[in-house]
């Protein structure tokens, strides 16, 4: 009887990895793919900036922001980090080597799963890894960088009043 195993997803967030789930029967030894990305393309069903999927946990209370998704999706045009916040924030960033610190100000963690740490270094891009925490009245976001390359953080908005910050990386040049 052939073996059925789920492909895994090409997007994360906060939830770990949300698609419509591609089986495919006999895809070789699962030991030997693991934390590979899958050979085709799922459709993410997650949270995304532009996408309206609306964000699957509960609701916060009023008060100040809270961050409700962390994210990343890899892209032929190289890797974005996005935040959905319940409402705008102030927010800094501040560059130290391979790693670039997002700060957002009087912001919460909403649920402790928005403090899971996205590994993504297994896709090409010059993201390598997601952190979260909170400190004091602000959350840190800590992105991980496998080369230093420039971004322009931008704020986009989402579902239900919600906003993004956004970080687009772009793909690293061949030269």
């Amino acid at each position: 009887m052939p073996r059925r195993t789920a492909l895994g997803a090409v997007a994360f967030g906060a939830l770990g990895m949300l698609s419509r789930r591609v089986w495919a029967d006999n895809p070789g030894d699962n030991a030997q793919n693991a934390g590979a990305p899958p050979a085709e393309p799922e459709e993410y069903i997650g949270v995304a900036p532009g996408s309206g999927n609306k964000n699957p946990l509960p609701k916060p209370e009023s008060g100040p922001p809270k961050l409700v998704w962390t994210g990343f999706q890899p892209s032929e045009a190289g890797g974005r980090v996005f935040l959905q916040t319940t409402q705008a924030v102030t927010y800094d960033t501040k560059a130290g080597g391979k790693r670039l610190f997002v700060t957002l100000r009087n912001c919460r963690i909403h649920l402790k799963n928005n403090e899971r740490h996205l590994n993504t270094s297994f896709f090409d891009t010059p993201v390598a890894s997601v952190s979260v925490r909170q400190r004091r009245q602000d959350i840190e976001v800590t992105i991980g960088l496998k080369s230093q390359v420039a971004t322009s953080p931008r704020v986009q908005d989402g579902p239900d009043g919600t906003k993004f910050v956004v970080l687009d990386f772009p793909a690293a040049t061949q030269g």
